[in-house]
């Protein structure tokens, strides 16, 4: 008995580096069904297993049904796809296009609405029995423009800092809220978080049921670094850089959970339904030009000059969405591994016993590569969490936490003793948060932030569906 084909979903799949994603699962898949080397494509026609069934995650239906058809007439479909990409036992376009219709899939879903996100959730249970990979890809910058005297100034003066983290160049709308919700929740934090986590926690159960070998890539940033969040603007409705703002928030949010999936019996910080490990994979694109840059209003051309020209001083200056989606590919077919890496710049797995970033890159020649970086405070934030050099961190201190946490609501001070673990003394301050990220991590505290909003929204969607 054949076994079953593995399932990959990609979100923000018709454009940038998901639908390149795209592209080179489709090249990989259908090199290893070419015929053999005397050229007869098949004796006896049965049609090829398919390998894997890629899943296009899309929030524009006539985008993804546009990107849909594009990609089997590059690849499945006409005198010149059957030339460059043949297939054993497919030796007709009528056969090569079914096959494509199996292999290449839509899934509708807008991850800024989450009672879209949860359909799409039991649309996907309802399709699959197991899903093999999650790549949570798909992100909005909405620009109002860039500061062209400060860009100039800083592209003179730091051009690494500017490619590595934006510079603070594009000019971003500031409250921008999504049409349904009366202007409660943020468009981008809903589009490139909130919407991703629904969708990672509705699925669980089917990536845990690829064995122990299911994965989800966190498609992050260079963007982020820790001044890029503010917990008591959680959504950055108030905050001049939402964009930067929703990606250290996935970051933290990885640091969180990575532990908790990859050893589902270890506490966690949320009630997980996976049994076996699944595991998380933060990866890092570069910088690009793609579908988010495109409306910054300056030629193609001259970003293109300016990024080849800097990357023999930079790194990361990937441009093409295809370079960009090094990383992603890389990371899908890895294997989880223990270690350190003999190349930083080539490394052969992903390592289960370290939190590392998997920074798609290229050099001044047009070389791409996969470069492992330590991301930014991740080593202290695991340690903080989950307390693996400390007694502790059991439930006697979680109580503590807890005490502290309302203590500071109440505007009361509580000593160290009290809550056991760590010895040390918090003073009130005036932000909540502030007290909070000290005593627990900010890492930990998104990730309650984001389990409060997911019940929320699933318990609204529970509702409507009984209705």
């Amino acid at each position: 008995m054949s076994a079953s084909p593995s399932v990959v979903v990609i979100t923000g799949a018709n454009s940038g580096c998901g639908y390149s994603l795209v592209e080179l699962l489709i090249e990989k898949h259908l090199a290893a069904l070419r015929p053999s080397q005397d050229g007869h494509l098949s004796t006896t026609h049965t049609t090829p297993q398919i390998p894997t069934i890629i899943v296009l995650a899309c929030r524009s239906p006539k985008r993804a049904n546009t990107a849909l058809d594009t990609l089997i007439s590059k690849y499945f479909v006409g005198q010149k796809a059957r030339k460059a990409f043949p297939v054993r036992g497919l030796d007709d376009d009528a056969a090569r296009e079914e096959f494509a219709k199996k292999m290449l899939q839509l899934l509708i879903v807008d991850l800024s609405v989450p009672a879209d996100v949860f359909r799409a959730a039991k649309e996907l249970a309802d399709r699959f029995e197991k899903i093999d990979a999650l790549v949570m890809n798909a992100g909005v910058l909405h620009s109002e423009g860039i500061r062209v005297r400060w860009a100039l100034y800083q592209l003179a003066t730091r051009p690494d800092h500017v490619f590595r983290t934006g510079g603070d160049i594009v000019i971003q709308p500031v409250g921008e809220t999504t049409p349904d919700s009366g202007g409660t929740l943020g468009e981008v934090f809903a589009a490139n978080v909130l919407g991703h986590y629904i969708l990672l926690r509705e699925i669980e159960d089917l990536l845990s049921a690829a064995g122990g070998s299911g994965k989800v890539l966190f498609n992050s940033s260079s963007t982020p670094v820790a001044e890029s969040v503010d917990l008591n603007d959680f959504q950055a409705l108030e905050s001049h850089h939402p964009y930067e703002h929703s990606k250290r928030l996935m970051d933290l949010a990885f640091f969180a959970l990575r532990q908790s999936y990859l050893k589902p019996s270890t506490t966690s910080p949320v009630h997980l339904r996976s049994t076996n490990a699944i595991h998380l994979v933060l990866c890092d694109p570069g910088a690009l030009h793609s579908g988010i840059t495109g409306t910054l209003g300056v030629p193609t051309w001259i970003l293109f000059v300016v990024f080849v020209l800097l990357r023999f001083v930079a790194s990361g200056l990937n441009f093409t969405g295809r370079n960009g989606a090094t990383s992603l590919f890389w990371a899908l077919s890895a294997s989880i591994g223990d270690g350190p890496h003999a190349n930083t710049r080539k490394p052969l797995w992903i390592r289960r016993d370290a939190v590392e970033k998997y920074h798609a890159d290229v050099d001044g020649f047009g070389r791409t590569f996969v470069k492992v970086v330590v991301p930014d405070e991740s080593r202290a934030v695991v340690t903080r969490c989950f307390g693996d050099d400390e007694e502790g961190s059991d439930e006697g201190e979680r109580e503590g936490l807890r005490r502290r946490r309302k203590a500071t609501d109440s505007g009361t001070e509580i000593s160290s003793a009290e809550g056991g673990g760590r010895k040390r003394v918090f003073e009130v301050v005036a932000k909540k948060a502030e007290v909070q990220a000290e005593v627990k991590g900010e890492d930990l505290i998104v990730v309650e932030e984001l389990e409060r909003l997911y019940a929320l929204y699933r318990s609204s969607a529970a509702v409507k569906r009984s209705w």
